[in-house]
């Protein structure tokens, strides 16, 4: 399949259109998660986007990938590809191995302190941070202290983001007195 002529522009009735002509045709899906691997800004965007739309609509594509796209992140340059992997990882409840949890552990807790990441980068890291929260409690702690660390030079979208899910990860009320003041 000629991806290129198939994902001519970034609109959201072409990516629709893409997901539906590669439907779960296993070496398709390959080959765009591949596309969406390579240096090619464009392409690799708009390929990781319909990827993203075929696992939402086929979680089990997601499942089968989730270990694989948690060994690229941290070779990731392009912001789109991050963020649209990241919203591939708030949807799949695939168990990861032991490394590649640490890895996405890692990666979702530096980009959620960057201010140079963009900001749907970081609602996604707070989303993927939030659920290891929940599969591993003990740590709650860190990750509410990674989220008043993102408030700092932070949007206004980002800091409401935090305190939300600083909340639901506090419920027995260890959040530092004041804490509604500070941002």
């Amino acid at each position: 399949m000629d991806f290129e002529q198939l994902l001519f522009d970034s609109h959201r009735l072409t990516m629709d259109m893409a997901a539906k002509d590669i439907g779960s045709d296993p070496q398709l899906i390959e080959e765009l998660f591949q596309l969406s691997l390579k240096q090619q800004a464009q392409l690799s965007m708009r390929a990781s986007r319909v990827f993203d739309i075929c696992c939402e609509t086929q979680p089990e594509i997601a499942a089968a990938y989730s270990d694989r796209i948690v060994e690229h992140l941290p070779q990731l340059h392009h912001d789109s590809v991050k963020r649209n992997f990241l919203h591939i990882l708030t949807r799949s409840h695939q168990p990861l191995s032991e490394r590649n949890w640490t890895q996405l552990l890692g990666c979702a807790l530096d980009w959620l302190v960057s201010p140079q990441q963009p900001t749907a980068v970081r609602a996604y890291c707070m989303d993927v941070l939030y659920n290891l929260a929940q599969e591993e409690p003990e740590l709650k702690s860190e990750v509410i202290y990674a989220l008043e660390t993102a408030c700092i030079e932070s949007s206004a979208a980002v800091r409401g983001r935090a305190k939300r899910f600083m909340r639901a990860l506090d419920k027995k009320g260890a959040l530092p007195k004041g804490f509604e003041e500070d941002f």
